[in-house]
């Protein structure tokens, strides 16, 4: 049997290794490229889809919020104006900038009328009120990518002198139709839509547009052309128009 076996062989020359020429390496490499190619885009593609729909599943969790706290206050919403208060009057020591007046709803520590966390440092990762597509540095004292309109701010005057405002639910007009929040690129205090035709602050994180919360809680998307146009009376962010 081993005679057998030995005959069998012998005329075959068994190669140790196999060279791949400089041709057949650059063919392996070309199509490695085009498979590349045709595939990071859509994990690109797929990854994005995933934050928006991560960002939106923040937005719920934050109207569940507002709910429970413009049902706990009588339906006055975490914002509002007080003139010659921080940032512009729209976030300060009189009523707190939006997110502070929520975070205690999610566990998350307030440092102060905009700060959030146990210390003056901030949180050390991402909250629910942090949008994923967003680059944030921590520890952050306010990592917060979405804001109200400032439009909003102006429901009902509490004072005159000097001149305070609380944003109301129960005022606004057609709750299903106007923006309570959107994503924002800075300001989480408040968002003026007089500055979104120039980018300010309004972020085109989510296929060039926007993911909004609506008063009555639900979600949706606006793109920033439509939201560069439509600043007359009576669109998303005229809240009591």
């Amino acid at each position: 049997m081993k005679m057998e076996n030995r005959e069998l062989f012998r005329g075959f020359k068994i190669r140790a290794y196999w060279k791949f020429t400089m041709v057949e390496l650059m063919v392996v490499i070309s199509i490695i490229m085009i498979l590349a190619s045709l595939l990071f885009p859509a994990l690109k593609k797929s990854k994005e889809k995933a934050y928006e729909i991560k960002c939106k599943g923040n937005f719920r969790q934050i109207g569940f919020a507002t709910g429970d706290y413009t049902g706990d206050y009588n339906g006055w919403l975490p914002f509002g104006y007080a003139e010659g208060d921080n940032f512009s009057g729209y976030a300060g020591t009189s009523i707190g900038a939006w997110y502070t007046l929520l975070a205690p709803f999610f566990r998350i520590p307030v440092y102060d009328f905009y700060r959030l966390g146990v210390t003056s440092t901030g949180i050390n990762s991402p909250c629910v009120f942090t949008c994923p597509s967003q680059k944030v540095s921590y520890p952050c004292t306010y990592p917060v990518t979405y804001a109200p309109s400032s439009r909003a701010a102006v429901g009902v005057l509490l004072n005159s002198s000097p001149i305070l405002y609380r944003a109301n639910l129960n005022k606004i007009n057609k709750p299903s139709e106007k923006a309570w929040l959107v994503d924002v690129n800075s300001l989480p205090a408040y968002m003026n839509p007089n500055n979104i035709g120039t980018g300010n602050n309004f972020s085109m994180c989510h296929s060039k547009g926007s993911n909004i919360l609506f008063f009555d809680f639900h979600t949706g998307w606006i793109s920033y052309e439509k939201a560069s146009v439509d600043l007359q009376d009576k669109c998303i962010f005229y809240s009591y128009y």
